[in-house]
Parts: structure tokens; sequence; C-alpha cells
């Protein structure tokens, strides 16, 4: 079963910072997750990744990459055209081969625990919101 992750942090391709996630990423690699592709941007001031893997270890690799983007990144000095809330903006997660909604959800779950555990506010959104009325992101932004 794969799940796949598609997090948008605010780095850009010079930011030193990126390098820094990108080899804590490395450092953590187990069987059961890959790292894709990464796009970083800089008009739009951000970097996506796309990992996959089964939950728990993509989870795990979430992790370390949550919390050394938060470690090294710095939003106050952030620029760029896209709109953004935060340092990890968006975390989306798509079910793959075999995997069903839920098992994406629980990986955002996870992945908010984390983020909600280093003071940044959570948002749910789409298929992982707890209650309809949160579903979108647009009106926070």
């Amino acid at each position: 079963m794969l799940v796949e992750a598609v997090p948008n942090l605010s780095l850009t391709p010079e930011d030193p910072g990126l390098d820094e996630v990108l080899d804590a990423l490395a450092r953590a690699h187990e069987p059961g997750w890959a790292l894709l592709d990464v796009h970083a941007d800089k008009d739009h001031g951000r970097t996506v990744l796309t990992l996959a893997g089964a939950p728990a270890p993509l989870s795990r690799a979430l992790e370390v990459m949550i919390e050394t983007t938060l470690a090294v990144g710095d939003i106050t000095a952030h620029q760029g055209v896209h709109p953004r809330v935060g340092l990890v903006d968006v975390l989306p997660l798509i079910p793959l081969h075999q995997a069903r909604w839920r098992d994406a959800r629980a990986v955002a779950l996870q992945a908010g625990r984390v983020l909600a555990r280093a003071g940044v506010p959570v948002h749910h959104y789409g298929a992982m919101a707890p209650k309809d009325l949160h579903r979108l992101l647009a009106p926070i932004r």
C-alpha cells in the first residue's frame, strides 16, 4: 500500500535550509518510502517535494522533514508570489496503490501532531478534514 505526500515548503532553491532538509531526509532513509522529486522555484518562494511510501515509514520521513524545516527555515525572510501560511505550507496526501483515504488521513493526522507539538497551528483540509466546515484552505490564506 502506498501513500503519496506532496509537501510544499516555504524554502527557495537558494535557501541553505533546503539542503539541510534534503540531507536530513537522506540520513533518515529507510526501506518503505522514497523521495521521488524535488521542485524548487525562486519566483514562488517554495519547494515542492514528492515522497511516497507505506504509511508508517512515510510518516517517519515526514516527521524528519517537518522538524528540520521548522529548525532551519525563516518565514520572516520569505519572498515569493505564492500565498503561504507557514514554512510547511501545505502537505497534501494521496492514497495510491492499495491504499485508502483513511490510510492517507492517518499519515496526515500524524504529521499534524508533529506540527502541533512544535507549536504550529494545523488545518486539515479536503478529505483529511475532520469536519465539513474546515475543508477549504483558501479562506485561511
